[in-house]
């Protein structure tokens, strides 16, 4: 027994000092250890705050995408027309305001509401923002039992949370899990504003509008999404998103909120090695008279800060803004050209500043090209410059290169290098500069769709 022991304990020494030879740091916990929480409390709690909701919408409508990433409203087979869906909603005032995906009750002629207690009223639709997917109902009834509304900023991955809703008709059904991650923008892709909390706990069609609560019984997020494509991977929209649009919705009818009018997207790889940088936006293109143009904001500058936080990714930047109004004042920090910036700058009016898209121009031809062609292999690019349009224009992408596997196509032109605008006189010493540099390029573009800003990591044949 004895030399067992010491087996043991030899065993344990030698891994120790494999570890301690190895360098590093081994991750400590030091948090108490609880066992499972016990929600039966809790889900007695905040039952009689969700809603059961059926909608008669028009015959003409249509829901449930057939994508990846769909909301999950229960269609009621076999009632067509008119078409009768269901969903579930939380009451979150003694006045009767119930909070709920607008698909859920999106091109509706009749909104009916089930509480807990069987008691059955017709809702009004107060006011709705498409743009995160949000309704506010009303009912006129006596003694409601509501819901208070959390800070989804002070969630933390890991956190135990609770789902209550009508899945496939199952009227208050509960389900726990965690929040499986956090700031879930730009993948998801069914709202123009994203930033989803993930989480685990089960959740199905019928689910869409009912809440997601945290241990301490306050509603953290509005489930709206499953993967259609995964088990047990849900997105609920952060209720401190749905908190100034309600707001508004309760006093005016309908929502305003503030925009920088400007085009972004999220930072790759190349990117983040090009500016040194973890995080940020990048500015790919800016609105002309926007706050941001007059405040000084470029296409290729890096946005860090927004008022005081870390920008993590385009979504979560977006989403940011989408909680401010027009007016409001705001600080950006970011780096532009090298060197870092501060800005104060007052919000414009998104409806004003963002439209759904930007117009295409329309493809005439390649132009002409003078015939003195450049090649920069590293890149896989073959670039000629055209008088007609006073430009660099890429006339062939070699496969298996960098270039190509960005999608970059030939008849593109090539605005900047480096954030340096690229004319016919410096052009070929700047294209002879990157043949042999491993550094990765920023290069901007302009094809049929607009500016947009490409970065590219150079690969060399050995």
């Amino acid at each position: 027994m004895i030399r067992g022991k010491f087996l043991f304990f030899t065993l344990l020494l030698t891994v120790f000092s494999i570890h301690t030879l190895a360098g590093g740091q081994q991750a400590k916990f030091t948090g108490q250890v609880n066992p499972q929480p016990d929600i039966a409390d809790l889900a007695q709690a905040l039952s009689p705050t969700v809603v059961y909701i059926e909608s008669t919408e028009s015959s003409d409508a249509s829901r449930v995408p057939n994508d990846p990433f769909h909301r999950f409203f229960q269609e009621r087979q076999g009632e067509q027309p008119p078409r009768v869906g269901a969903g579930s909603g939380v009451i979150v005032s003694k006045d009767g305001y119930i909070i709920t995906n607008y698909h859920v009750v999106e091109d509706t002629k009749k909104i009916q509401v089930t509480l807990n207690d069987e008691r059955v009223f017709d809702a009004k639709l107060v006011g709705f923002d498409e743009e995160i997917d949000l309704a506010v109902l009303q009912i006129s009834a006596d003694n409601l039992t509501y819901a208070p509304l959390g800070d989804s900023g002070d969630l933390r991955v890991g956190e135990w949370v609770i789902a209550i809703g009508a899945p496939l008709g199952y009227r208050y059904t509960v389900t726990q899990g965690i929040v499986s991650a956090l700031n879930r923008g730009g993948t998801v892709r069914l709202n123009q504003i994203e930033n989803y909390i993930q989480t685990d706990a089960a959740i199905n069609r019928g689910n869409s509008g009912g809440p997601l609560i945290n241990m301490k019984g306050r509603i953290i997020g509005i489930n709206t999404a499953i993967s259609a494509m995964g088990q047990n991977i849900g997105f609920a929209i952060p209720i401190n998103l749905i908190k100034g649009s309600f707001d508004q919705i309760v006093e005016t009818g309908s929502v305003s909120r503030g925009a920088l009018g400007v085009q972004i997207s999220s930072l790759s790889s190349e990117a983040k090695e090009f500016f040194g940088v973890t995080h940020g936006a990048l500015v790919g293109n800016v609105t002309k008279d926007s706050p941001a143009e007059k405040a000084g904001i470029k296409a290729g500058d890096l946005l860090i800060t927004f008022d005081g936080q870390e920008i993590l990714d385009s979504g979560h930047l977006i989403s940011m803004v989408a909680v401010k109004r027009p007016g409001d004042t705001i600080t950006v920090k970011m780096i532009q050209k090298g060197a870092p910036r501060t800005l104060k700058i007052t919000l414009g009016d998104r409806a004003e500043l963002v439209s759904g898209s930007r117009t295409a121009r329309p493809q005439e031809g390649r132009p002409e090209v003078e015939g003195s062609s450049y090649s920069i292999d590293s890149l896989g690019l073959v670039l000629d410059y055209t008088a007609s349009e006073s430009a660099w224009i890429i006339t062939k992408v070699k496969t298996n290169s960098p270039a190509s596997e960005k999608g970059i196509r030939p008849g593109w032109k090539i605005l900047k290098i480096n954030q340096k605008p690229l004319n016919k006189t410096n052009g070929p010493q700047l294209f002879s500069d990157l043949k042999e540099s491993k550094d990765v390029v920023l290069i901007e573009i302009e094809n049929e769709r607009g500016v947009q800003l490409i970065f590219l990591k150079p690969q060399f044949q050995e």
